[in-house]
């Protein structure tokens, strides 16, 4: 993983990680970032983009802060792929509808 390559140089995180690993994390980010972006769809329709752009932002500011305290590759497959990767569907999909 060239973007994180400061957790694979960390001696604590790099016996626990590998490449593909750390890698990993962005590829699930962006598949469920387009993946659930189906299901944004029907809640812009009902609540509005601007409350579901409102809720996407909270949800990725959140995934990102709370992968900044990372210890581990699972906390970054729990905060940034999955939360922040939520959050981005509900951001992307009423911006190109």
């Amino acid at each position: 993983g060239v973007l994180f390559k400061a957790l694979l140089d960390d001696p604590s995180m790099s016996e626990r990680s590998s490449h593909a690993g750390s890698a990993s994390v962005g590829v699930i980010s962006t598949a469920l970032m387009l993946g659930f972006s189906v299901f944004t769809g029907p809640l812009v329709t009902k609540h509005g983009g601007r409350a579901v752009s409102a809720c996407g932002a909270v949800m990725v500011a959140a995934g990102l802060y709370l992968a900044s305290f990372a210890q581990s590759v699972t906390m970054l497959y729990m905060t940034y792929s999955l939360i922040a990767g939520l959050g981005f569907s509900l951001l992307w999909a009423p911006c190109v509808m």
